[in-house]
């Protein structure tokens, strides 16, 4: 590994982290889209105070029945002429809720993201890196942190709308209610309770769009999965 590479990555990881999740190079590095620990000690573990819409309580309901997912997936971004921009990828999730999620991308590059209760672990195998972070699932950042973090940090997160349902196909809209996002919404499509497609709106006018494939629900899924021993002469990177 040439060192002015790792130098030069070592700058730009924090940030890609959090642009990548957005247009498919680390999904959820920021595509995504739940801390046990973390979120489950605070009073957003108790039964919620805040005011709910008809459309968070059936959301709610929806997630609170997705115990475990598994999924093929496929990502890629659009701009405001529904056009695609880079590269399509593909892989594979795996999703405990709350507080585990593991995010395969395994073309065009390979890259690994893990959230495993309060950390956020991404591994690039082309740069032999592995970022290390904490999360806070009070403020989800992304939609990696939003599919594994539990139902009432969601609710106090985001303003949620029915766009429409037919029978059990149904969109969900999400709004965050902070100011400083990275995306302006986040829309998500479930038919008969299974979530088939998510799509983001950043705040650069592109959309990144995800379509799950083969899912599988509510199915034992091993903790290992949910863990990451990085190779020997792995270059670890860890945000305090």
């Amino acid at each position: 590994m040439n060192k002015n590479r790792k130098s030069l990555s070592r700058k730009l990881i924090i940030f890609a982290m959090v642009t990548a999740i957005l247009v498919g190079k680390v999904l959820f590095a920021a595509f995504l889209l739940f801390t046990a620990k973390g979120a489950l000690a605070t009073p957003l573990a108790a039964k919620s105070t805040l005011v709910t819409s008809p459309a968070t309580e059936e959301l709610a309901h929806i997630l609170n029945n997705l115990h475990t997912m598994q999924a093929s997936f496929e990502q890629y971004s659009i701009n405001k002429q529904n056009i695609m921009v880079g590269e399509k990828t593909i892989g594979n999730m795996r999703l405990v809720r709350p507080g585990k999620f593991r995010w395969e991308i395994t073309a065009p590059n390979k890259q690994l993201i893990i959230i495993n209760q309060n950390h956020h672990y991404v591994y690039d195998a082309d740069l032999e890196q592995l970022v290390k972070r904490r999360i806070d699932y009070r403020n989800p950042l992304s939609p990696a942190m939003l599919l594994s973090s539990p139902v009432s940090a969601l609710q106090k997160s985001f303003k949620i709308t029915k766009l429409n349902s037919s029978n059990q196909n149904i969109w969900f809209k999400l709004l965050p209610k902070q100011e400083e996002n990275s995306y302006q919404w986040i829309k998500m499509h479930f038919i008969n309770g299974k979530l088939y497609t998510m799509h983001i709106a950043d705040n650069f006018g592109q959309q990144s769009i995800i379509n799950f494939n083969q899912l599988v629900l509510n199915v034992h899924l091993p903790s290992k999965i949910f863990t990451f021993t990085p190779p020997k002469n792995t270059d670890i990177l860890e945000e305090k």
